[in-house]
């Protein structure tokens, strides 16, 4: 499925074709220090399965902070905000905006549910609900 505002690559990135998982997005850059706007019609998803999307989403919260504040970020550069087998995040701070790409590789949690994952969000404070909230979805 994918949702009619995702549209990958504006951060540099090429998002892979057989990603389980992929969010795209361009947030309102508001300064250093300050964090960037995330607004709702501005992002979107594309997934094959609800639970890949949701595993994503729960790593987006887990660094939302960290990838909206753009301290010292380079202007017309792409960064590798995440880098791990299981992930990606790549973000380019251009024009006023920060293009955003994140997706999970394609063996991205092998054998880990996405009830297992909303789990642990809980037991960090992370409630599904306040991961909606706070990516606008």
């Amino acid at each position: 499925m994918t949702d009619n505002r995702w549209s990958p690559g504006a951060s540099g990135a090429t998002v892979p074709d057989d990603t389980p998982a992929a969010y795209a997005a361009r947030w309102i850059d508001r300064g250093d220090g300050v964090p960037a706007d995330v607004l709702a019609d501005r992002q979107g998803f594309a997934y094959s399965d609800p639970a890949d999307r949701d595993r994503l989403i729960v790593r987006l919260v887990e660094l939302d902070s960290t990838i909206r504040t753009l301290d010292g970020a380079a202007r017309d550069v792409s960064e590798h905000v995440v880098d791990e087998p299981d992930w990606q995040l790549v973000r380019r701070r251009a024009g006023g905006y920060v293009y955003v790409d994140a997706w999970h590789t394609a063996t991205a949690h092998a054998g880990v549910s996405a009830a297992e994952l909303v789990d642990l969000a809980r037991a960090g404070d992370l409630d599904p609900a306040d991961v909606e909230r706070e990516l606008s979805l």
